[in-house]
């Protein structure tokens, strides 16, 4: 059972399975979070005129807020042996 009270399942055929979760933070300006938001799949996708307004509107609103955005990431690390 890990730390969110439920238990990983892993096939029985794997064996020697350790986890580890990793927590961090990383702030970012306005700027650098659309371009980390450009890297994702979703947004590629989007039409690019409704992707250009919706980043601007997120620049905007970080701006807004003293341009700064802190993310906090939860890293989730499980490795098997077959």
């Amino acid at each position: 059972e890990n730390h969110y009270g439920f238990f990983l399942r892993c096939p029985t055929s794997f064996y020697n399975r350790p986890y580890k979760i990793y927590r961090s933070t990383r702030t970012f300006t306005a700027e650098d979070y659309v371009g980390l938001l450009g890297t994702y799949s979703d947004n590629i996708a989007m039409e690019e005129s409704a992707r250009i307004r919706f980043f601007k509107e997120i620049c905007a609103v970080i701006r807004d807020y003293g341009n700064s955005i802190t993310v906090y990431d939860t890293i989730d690390l499980q490795l098997a042996r077959k």
